[in-house]
């Protein structure tokens, strides 16, 4: 039995490994928005999406949680490399403001190809960027008591759910505004899909509620000392703990009773037999805008999993992904312009084609075998970019860990 203690100096290679494999997911998700034609059913509907559709998108459902969290154990295990809480305050603090901007910036290019700041969607990078700041002011608390704080919200936010502002209204119109008469405030903790519009011509678009990641991140942190426990003491841990969120899950999903803003429910075929694929899609089926309790339990307990499976000697499958996990922000920023720059690129070809032809070009859009296509072919092309910065980072450090 190897009960040796993780290296103060020392990396896990499975945290690493496990932000390889979720953000390669991601750009599969990304590659899907840019390549994919499915008409108007959403890769979430249960009743009408294909599986093949389905579990494309549902398997990417993994990526946000399992990356939210291992950045909260990530700050946690920095302090644990010898890091003193003032400079992890601080790191925490320039870190997380300086992924809003990114978010508003370059990713938002990424995105759109355009540099129009006055409108935008305010996504994963931003809730990461808005959560590390907000860490930043707890970290001087106990790592347990970090974590309980973690639990207690994503425990506990669905109670809230349907709540569409607190309507406050005091003798201060500024103040008034920020407290909730127009709901912008609690909307951007914790409900999705909202557009905000602080000003004249500027137009925002949040998807990612900072309420619940904030609650993961804070639960990353809480694991943190989990990470530095004799190995077997540490795989058997992440073991009973990942799952213990998969048997939770299953319980409170099958009771409909709480967790989740969307029942399941048993679908039927044309011939009133029950449609046991389609039954278990449903099943799965859980909201991520805002991430719920049950959408959280459902991805986190089988990422805790893989943290055990990933500490396995996989040598070829860990250099892959430990690749892209040690520059996962130099990925995110690459991927995004160069799918969008493919896809560009690709129906550019398709319309110039088809009007050497004389005929009409069609809708754009690829069926999902060509859409997995694409995102191997995106993902193999950043690999020795990836490579090559990672190479850098490592030797120089400094401002490179920005990225």
């Amino acid at each position: 039995m190897n009960t040796t203690l993780v290296p103060k100096q020392d990396r896990l290679d499975s945290i690493d490994c496990l932000r390889g494999l979720v953000i390669v997911l991601m750009a599969l998700d990304h590659t899907r928005d840019f390549f994919g034609t499915f008409g108007f059913v959403s890769p979430e509907n249960a009743s009408l999406a294909s599986s093949a559709l389905f579990f494309t998108r549902w398997i990417t459902h993994f990526c946000a949680p399992t990356f939210v969290l291992l950045a909260g154990m990530g700050a946690f295990l920095s302090q644990a490399r010898g890091m003193t809480k003032p400079r992890l305050a601080a790191f925490l603090m320039s870190r997380g403001l300086w992924l809003v901007f990114l978010e508003l910036t370059i990713v938002h290019f990424g995105w759109t190809f355009e540099w129009n700041l006055r409108q935008g969607t305010w996504q994963v990078i931003w809730a990461i960027g808005c959560s590390m700041v907000g860490l930043s002011l707890l970290v001087w608390l106990p790592a347990w008591m970090i974590g309980l704080i973690g639990l207690l919200i994503i425990g506990g936010h669905n109670y809230f759910d349907g709540l569409t502002g607190i309507k406050i209204v005091t003798d201060t119109p500024w103040l008034t505004y920020v407290l909730g008469e127009r709901g912008w405030f609690w909307d951007l903790l914790h409900n999705s899909n909202r557009m905000f519009s602080p000003a004249e011509g500027y137009r925002y678009f949040n998807l990612y509620p900072l309420l619940p990641w904030f609650g993961v991140l804070c639960a990353g942190y809480g694991l943190g000392p989990i990470m530095t426990l004799p190995t077997h003491a540490r795989r058997k841990t992440l073991f009973l703990l990942g799952l213990l969120a998969i048997i939770l899950f299953i319980g409170l999903r099958y009771s409909n009773y709480y967790g989740d803003a969307v029942k399941w429910r048993v679908i039927y075929s044309s011939d009133e037999t029950i449609n046991v694929l389609r039954t278990v899609m449903s099943f799965v089926a859980c909201t991520k805008y805002p991430p719920s309790l049950l959408y959280l339990l459902m991805t986190i307990g089988p990422a805790l999993l893989l943290l055990v499976v990933l500490e396995w000697p996989l040598p070829y499958v860990k250099r892959f992904f430990l690749t892209y996990g040690r520059v996962p922000l130099f990925f995110y920023i690459l991927h995004l312009p160069a799918i969008h720059g493919l896809a560009r690129l690709v129906y550019w070809w398709q319309e110039t084609h088809a009007k050497s032809l004389g005929v009409s070009p069609g809708p754009r859009g690829f069926d999902l075998p060509q859409v997995y296509l694409f995102w191997v072919f995106v993902v193999a092309a950043l690999y020795f970019p990836c490579l090559g910065y990672g190479w850098l980072k490592k030797r120089y450090g400094g401002v490179l860990k920005y990225l």
